[in-house]
């Protein structure tokens, strides 16, 4: 085993902890499991039980059928209304994490972001003018060929050269 080897990994999950009503983060560690080199190794790791080998190789082979797709710029169909359509998706699809900044830079800028207060007596009032102040700067973006050009090529992620 190298130095460096990982020898366990992390898997994480979120929930509401009932006892406290707080949101929590939770983890555990995990054995990263060493290489299998045959199947009957594989086989021999559980406890020679194929109907679970083959249930553990079709649920690999679903698990990459599923990363190869989402990889795949094509193919993609919209939700609308929370329901699957046959509508081709025709946009570029870009990650929240770039965009909302970049929303929220413009919000402040130019239609008061910062300076919009929050009524105790009426809090959605200020909430509703923060949504319309966000949705103008969208719409400003939009209107912006060059910030939508560059929020575009981010989206598109490292170009690969065509071999």
């Amino acid at each position: 085993m190298t130095p460096n080897a990982v020898t366990e990994l992390r898997t994480t999950k979120s929930g509401l902890d009932l006892t406290s009503f707080e949101d929590v983060t939770l983890y555990k560690r995990v054995p990263v499991i060493a290489e299998v080199h045959s199947l009957e190794d594989a086989l021999a790791r559980l406890g020679h039980d194929k109907a679970k080998l083959l249930t553990i190789l079709r649920d690999g082979l679903q698990a990459e059928a599923t990363r190869s797709a989402r990889e795949n710029p094509e193919g993609w169909k919209v939700f609308e209304d929370g329901k699957e359509t046959e509508i081709p998706f025709a946009g570029t699809l870009a990650n929240p994490e770039d965009v909302n900044p970049v929303v929220l830079m413009f919000a402040k800028l130019n239609f008061g972001f910062d300076e919009i207060t929050t009524d105790p007596k009426n809090p959605q009032e200020g909430r509703d003018k923060k949504t319309a102040a966000k949705q103008a700067a969208k719409d400003l973006i939009r209107s912006m060929p060059q910030v939508l050009t560059a929020l575009q090529k981010k989206a598109a992620g490292p170009q690969k050269s065509a071999e």
